[in-house]
């Protein structure tokens, strides 16, 4: 009897121990799992970073080909930006002032249109949105967008406002 027992624990000793065998198994390839999301994570957080600072710095490259009065690289420059951050409304903006030198207001609005979609806070858009208008000759765009530029605290769309007496 004695040893039919001890027979039995025997069996149910291997049994549990092809469990625990199985349980360290799928915990493993559980935290294998959990530590390659994270892992994972991180490295598309990594890689965001660093598109982001390389869309900064193709953004600056814009800005100094700009500053030059090399209004074709400073284009190239943004749109670089661009394709690394699509959500980076100021190299919209940027781009299209690029576009408005080049002497295409039509091309610059269309840019600062989407800087105004990204950010409908940034009043610089509005303000060459409406100097881009004016440039294509209609005055009551330009008028509409330098109130909505001032309204968000842009200075010199206040001051121009003020002296044509416009409220």
């Amino acid at each position: 009897d004695v040893r039919k027992k001890a027979a039995e624990f025997s069996k149910e000793i291997e049994r549990l121990k092809k469990e625990l065998v199985i349980a360290k198994t799928d915990k493993q390839k559980t935290v294998k799992k959990i530590v390659k999301k994270a892992d994972t994570k991180k490295l598309k957080q990594y890689n965001a970073a660093v598109k982001g600072l390389s869309a900064v710095d193709w953004f600056e490259k814009g800005m100094n080909f700009d500053k030059a009065g090399n209004y074709i690289k400073a284009v190239d420059a943004y749109t670089k930006a661009i394709e690394l951050n699509p959500k980076f409304a100021e190299a919209y903006n940027d781009r299209g002032v690029a576009y408005a030198d080049l002497g295409n207001p039509t091309r610059a609005i269309k840019d600062y249109n989407k800087a105004i979609q990204l950010n409908p806070q940034l009043a610089i858009a509005y303000k060459n949105r409406g100097l881009a208008y004016n440039d294509l000759g209609n005055k009551q765009k330009f008028i509409a967008d330098a109130k909505i530029a001032a309204k968000l605290g842009d200075k010199a769309a206040q001051d121009f406002l003020r002296k044509k007496g416009i409220g």
